[in-house]
């Protein structure tokens, strides 16, 4: 018989005047056994007494009541009709629950009406926690079961299981999974971090929190020369005494103080020759540290150190022996040039003394022309090629390259022919810069055309530039040799008898000059015998508001004002040839060839004007012009120097030493005249 029937349901059979069938007796026997009746009432002499038969249902009801789940029947509308013990325990109550709403127990509703939905028809299971009065709750599994009763109405049947001890189990399960997956992971890291750690080609220590080695790889036990066993336990500073004098001690301490990595180079001390780079980065147990051995890319350093500093040295010393090289090729530059300059305003007028002349004149050009490339040549390896730029007019320009280039191109026999723009092009650029490039590019033209060939110099604008081109009928250049053409000391012409000259030095350094102006400078040739051009390209710019005033030509200086002048120079033929030009010039000359002798002439002499050379025996022209410009009488002294040194240096020297002037050997005597006349009077 089912328990809630036996329970809930009470059927009463009336016997009294009732007379029975043997069919009904039999029914009624029937349903006795099958426990469809709980009761019988049954009539006598003391009247109606109602027989309950609970002799069939107490077994089912005691067992409800002892079980280890809890058991609880609900009406269709989930209200509890009945609850065993167990059920009280789990929600930890004393109160009758009947009359009261399942909902009110759960913490889930919605899932309990859709689990009580499923169970109207079978049998269904799933997780709810029940709220106990204590505020808790208690991890369930409901199995709800549909129950008929015989009066054809419906209800609900649920056992529900306590899983707290089964979570627990389930968890601590887990948990011990967890635990031993992990512990697997971390023995398995640690044996890939020791792999890694062998594999490596870097040394590594492994330090606590007191300077105790606790770990080392098989590479810095080879290192350090020790076995592991012999570093592992120790502090490092007792293994490694000298390392505590050094930058480790220093970089490491302050590593861990500041919870920084430290990265450092240092020279070992444990292996004498070798360097190491360093990586050590601190924890809150102490200090891993990685070193990685460089002595090899120290040493390639050190080499290229020291070539660096043997190609410093040697360009230094290129520098000052063709600086010295140029002052000796000066001065005797310079003299010849002042003879020249007398011949010219006391000789005779006879054709061929005019033409030896000329020809001294145009190889004295020719020879400081190279040696003002040689030390350009200097200027261009060391980047100290200097510009001073303002607004110029191109056709300026172009007539000062072309009278300094007529000479050679007259020489040869060459038709020059110009080509310019119609109206005025300005440049922002150095017009001594600017011509020198034109002028070294009509000379080449000169020289590599044969006689009576053709030499065009054309320019036109072409948007925002200056298109500027020299073309020539000459030897042309060399396929092979068109790609190099503006490297330094390269030439076209190779031949054993070098009968065009140059030093291979002027395009390069034409180039250098016009990239520094913006521009650039193209070389084109069809070959041999083909003939060549050089296209220059220069950015153009608006015609200044004001423009330059016209220099003063030496016609229109002033005229000649008699000067007490002092020539000092220890070449005796170039003072005495200097001071001949000026007393033909109408100046008062006095010459002194040492700086002892200077100081003592100026004393005696006090000139206005001292033309004054560097380069003088035991006292030097640079010790000179400072002696004299400490002396309150030479105030208004004039000092210019005339010297075979003509480095940018040399220059400032000059001017820091005292010198308003500055001017390199061998000088156009025109230009110093000139400065000489335009002097103020003191």
């Amino acid at each position: 018989m089912d328990p809630a029937k036996a329970i809930d349901a009470t059927e009463f059979v009336n016997l009294r005047g009732l007379r029975l069938t043997l069919s009904e007796a039999e029914n009624i026997l029937r349903a006795l056994r099958d426990g469809e009746i709980d009761g019988v009432m049954v009539g006598g002499a003391g009247g109606e007494r109602v027989y309950m038969l609970s002799g069939a249902e107490h077994p089912y009801r005691v067992m409800i009541e002892t079980m280890s789940e809890g058991a609880v029947t609900l009406t269709a509308n989930g209200t509890i009709t009945y609850f065993n013990k167990r059920f009280a325990e789990m929600v930890c109550t004393s109160r009758d629950l009947k009359g009261t709403a399942i909902t009110h127990l759960v913490t889930d509703v919605q899932k309990l009406e859709s689990l009580i939905s499923k169970a109207e028809t079978i049998n269904a299971q799933d997780e709810i926690a029940l709220k106990t009065d204590d505020g808790t709750t208690v991890s369930t599994l409901f199995s709800i079961s549909p129950l008929e009763l015989d009066d054809e109405t419906t209800g609900l049947c649920i056992v529900v299981t306590d899983l707290t001890e089964q979570k627990h189990n389930q968890e601590l399960k887990a948990s011990r999974e967890l635990e031993h997956n992990l512990l697997q992971q971390a023995e398995a890291s640690q044996r890939n971090i020791s792999n890694i750690l062998e594999s490596i080609t870097d040394s590594y220590i492994a330090l606590d929190g007191h300077w105790v080695i606790t770990a080392v790889n098989e590479r810095a036990a080879i290192i350090f020369g020790k076995s592991r066993e012999q570093l592992i336990g120790n502090i490092v500073w007792d293994m490694f005494p000298l390392t505590a004098e050094r930058e480790f001690y220093d970089q490491f301490h302050r590593a861990v103080a500041k919870q920084r990595p430290a990265h450092f180079e240092a020279r070992s001390r444990t292996t004498p020759g070798s360097w190491f780079e360093v990586h050590a980065y601190p924890s809150d147990g102490g200090l891993s540290v990685y070193l990685r051995d460089i002595t090899e890319r120290k040493l390639v350093e050190e080499e290229r150190e020291r070539l660096l500093y043997e190609s410093r040295e040697a360009n230094r010393q290129k520098d000052e022996f063709l600086a010295m090289l140029s002052h000796e090729l000066r001065n005797p530059l310079a003299p010849i040039t002042n003879a020249l300059e007398v011949l010219r305003r006391c000789g005779a007028d006879e054709p061929q003394l005019v033409s030896s002349r000329d020809v001294i004149d145009r190889q004295v050009h020719v020879l400081g022309r190279l040696i003002d490339d040689l030390l350009d040549a200097s200027r261009i390896t060391s980047g100290k090629v200097r510009i001073q730029t303002e607004a110029i007019e191109f056709a300026n320009v172009v007539s000062r390259a072309v009278e300094t280039a007529r000479p050679l191109i007259d020489a040869r026999k060459h038709r020059l022919m110009l080509s310019l723009p119609s109206e005025p092009v300005w440049l922002r650029a150095d017009p001594t810069r600017i011509a020198q490039v034109l002028n070294n590019l009509l000379n080449n033209a000169a020289k590599f055309t044969e006689e009576g060939g053709d030499v065009a110099l054309t320019a036109k604008r072409e948007g925002n530039e200056l298109v500027i081109s020299v073309r020539d009928t000459g030897v042309g250049i060399p396929t092979e040799t068109l790609p190099h053409i503006f490297d330094l000391f390269t030439q076209a012409d190779r031949s054993l008898d070098r009968s065009q000259g140059g030093l291979g030095i002027g395009l390069t350094l034409a180039r250098s000059i016009v990239g520094m102006h913006g521009g650039t400078l193209q070389a084109f040739s069809a070959g041999p015998n083909e003939g060549s051009e050089f296209v220059v390209r220069l950015p153009v710019v608006d015609e200044p508001a004001q423009r330059l005033g016209a220099r003063v030509s030496v016609e229109s200086a002033t005229a000649v004002r008699s000067r007490r002048i002092l020539v000092v120079d220890d070449n005796v033929d170039s003072a005495e040839s200097m001071a001949v030009l000026m007393k033909l010039s109408g100046h008062q000359i006095a010459i002194a060839f040492d700086g002892e002798s200077a100081l003592k002439t100026a004393g005696t002499f006090r000139p206005q004007i001292i033309i004054l050379d560097v380069g003088l025996p035991r006292i030097h022209g640079y010790e000179v012009a400072e002696r004299l410009r400490a002396l309150p009488e030479n105030r208004n002294l004039v000092l210019v120097a005339l010297t075979g040194y003509g480095r940018e240096q040399d220059r400032r020297r000059a001017i820091e030493a005292g010198f308003d002037y500055h001017f390199v050997k061998p000088i156009d005597f025109t230009t110093l005249e000139l400065l000489v006349n335009s002097l103020p009077e003191p």
